[in-house]
């Protein structure tokens, strides 16, 4: 399908298209390509206008794009591959100690914040999403087709059943577009789970105080705003929801979970 790669496995597939591991032959190193059904001619148009979007983004804390293309009835991109595996596997879906999910949740909010600042919104945000290097940061993937404008603003997208427990309502009902607060709710989903290893009982209001882990009482007043139903209530982006959490990395215990569930990296 592509001369210039090597396909050596399948890392994963789903709604929005399959991922595989690839040998470029010219650089002699591995790719990730995702390969995703092509569409009418307005749908390549918006394609094109993304992936150029997304291969603006150099940042250590994102998934880059190298490439992009259409190859018979298909759209390719062409991404970082990371030796790792999902945050979802490194956590095992467990709760993690409070410092470890503040750091993660902190370097993912560096990340997304950078995509903000250039108008692109995730609207995936999921444990699945996120993959963990061998150095335990965490970068931000499969960003699909985020939709790219200069309001930041976007439309619903094709989402499956995983990232909808994530999702804002807005994105859910479609009753507004999803713009960055809609990731910032999925932020307030992601760290509510690290926490207590669980999803919200309703998706809308946190319920730490009958989590059996002894949270910091910041973080509910904190979740509470970033998962509010009215994205006007929320953070607005990224970046606000990292300023209001920097304050507590200090004063948080030193144990780590997730060193301790990363011995088995994914090759």
């Amino acid at each position: 399908m592509l001369p210039s790669f090597k396909v050596t496995q399948l890392l994963s597939s789903g709604v929005s298209g399959a991922v595989y591991v690839a040998r470029q032959k010219s650089l002699d190193r591995n790719v990730a390509i995702k390969i995703m059904p092509g569409g009418e001619g307005p749908q390549r148009l918006r394609f094109e206008k993304e992936a150029r979007a997304m291969a603006k983004l150099r940042h250590p804390n994102l998934i880059g794009v190298h490439d992009f293309g259409e190859t018979g009835e298909f759209l390719y991109l062409i991404m970082d591959f990371v030796d790792g595996k999902s945050l979802r596997r490194s956590t095992r879906g467990e709760a993690i100690d409070q410092e470890t999910a503040l750091k993660l949740i902190l370097a993912i909010c560096e990340g997304l914040a950078h995509a903000h600042q250039a108008g692109i919104i995730h609207q995936a945000i999921k444990p699945d999403n996120i993959l963990i290097g061998s150095n335990l940061e965490p970068r931000i993937g499969d960003f699909g087709l985020p939709h790219h404008g200069e309001d930041g603003a976007a439309s619903s997208v094709g989402l499956d059943h995983i990232a909808l427990q994530y999702a804002a309502p807005e994105v859910v009902n479609k009753r507004a577009r999803a713009d960055r607060r809609s990731d910032v709710y999925s932020l307030g989903v992601l760290l509510h789970e690290l926490l207590t290893g669980e999803l919200p009982d309703d998706g809308f209001s946190p319920p730490l105080r009958s989590s059996e882990q002894r949270l910091d009482p910041r973080f509910e007043k904190i979740l509470e705003r970033a998962m509010h139903p009215s994205p006007g209530k929320r953070f607005s982006d990224a970046r606000e929801l990292q300023e209001e959490l920097n304050p507590l990395l200090n004063t948080l215990g030193k144990s780590n979970l997730l060193t301790r569930g990363s011995q088995n990296q994914e090759s």
